[in-house]
């Protein structure tokens, strides 16, 4: 018998600035949804309610730019 799966965290991550990496412009004051650690959803704050049971992250002042990754980096006895 298969159990039943909990359901994936939901994030929101509200009112960010978020560059999407395409070479828009930034989008400001946007909602970012991630579910089971990937994005669900991108739209402008307030324009949609945010899901039931999602934890609520307040990003005011704050940029989101994702799949960016930082790949400048220096490892310990690294070689050139």
């Amino acid at each position: 018998m298969a159990s039943a799966q909990p359901a994936a965290e939901a994030v929101a991550l509200t009112h960010a600035t978020v560059i999407d990496g395409t070479g828009a412009a930034p989008m400001a004051d946007s909602l970012v949804l991630v579910r089971g650690g990937r994005i669900a959803a991108v739209y402008s704050a307030g324009s949609r309610p945010v899901p039931d049971g999602a934890r609520v992250e307040d990003l005011t002042g704050k940029w989101v730019m994702p799949g960016i990754i930082d790949a400048h980096v220096h490892l310990p006895g690294g070689r050139a």
